[in-house]
């Protein structure tokens, strides 16, 4: 990990896109009912709601008022709003990205040059992040998706994000029907969820920690 982990935690999610989606809303929902400011860039606008978890309250209007959607379409768009967030007498102490790989994957350039740009997006994130955590309190949390099949640019990430996560459904590898699991980066199961018929994700199961 390439960042001081006292300023600044770092999350990467993977797996099926629906999924990943949801629980990044999800993340963006809990830390604003705990009162947090977040800043949630995404390169699409947001449409409409992801699949929800059950045990999730509705947020006041208050807490929906702590998450600032910015509409980033491109790289260069993403990083102007990062380095504006170092003039920010009061900045946000979460940043969350939808689907890093739109921002990191600059397909006009080389295979090396490809891997050294994702790098250099997720160090003006983490920098960003930093700047955020001198003069908040720290840490600031940074969580992405990622749902890039690319095994030489999901290898950069990893120097970069201290918890990687994936969830997906398994119904093709005759696992319990309408089933949802959470894994750790280490691919050990960490959770189990049930995905109802109206696309509502409830808890089932967590599994210790094998370690």
């Amino acid at each position: 990990m390439l960042t001081d982990n006292e300023l600044v935690r770092t999350t990467l999610v993977s797996g099926e896109p629906e999924l990943g989606k949801a629980f990044l809303f999800e993340a963006a929902i809990s830390w604003a009912k705990e009162g947090q400011q977040i800043h949630y860039f995404t390169s699409k606008q947001i449409e409409s709601l992801p699949p929800a978890f059950h045990d999730r309250s509705e947020p006041s209007a208050n807490a929906l008022k702590n998450i600032t959607f910015i509409y980033t379409p491109s790289y260069e768009e993403l990083i102007g709003q990062l380095v504006r967030l170092q003039t920010f007498q009061k900045p946000p102490s979460i940043l969350l990205v939808d689907e890093l790989d739109v921002f990191s994957d600059y397909r006009n350039i080389g295979s090396s040059s490809r891997e050294l740009h994702a790098a250099r997006c997720c160090a003006v994130l983490l920098n960003a992040a930093q700047s955020c955590a001198r003069v908040t309190c720290p840490p600031v949390h940074v969580c992405v998706t990622s749902f890039s099949k690319d095994q030489a640019r999901r290898a950069t990430y990893g120097k970069y994000f201290d918890n990687c996560w994936n969830i997906s459904s398994e119904e093709a590898e005759s696992e319990t029907p309408g089933s949802v699991w959470m894994r750790r980066g280490d691919g050990q199961k960490a959770m189990e969820f049930k995905r109802l018929d109206d696309a509502v994700l409830v808890l089932k199961r967590v599994f210790s920690c094998q370690c």
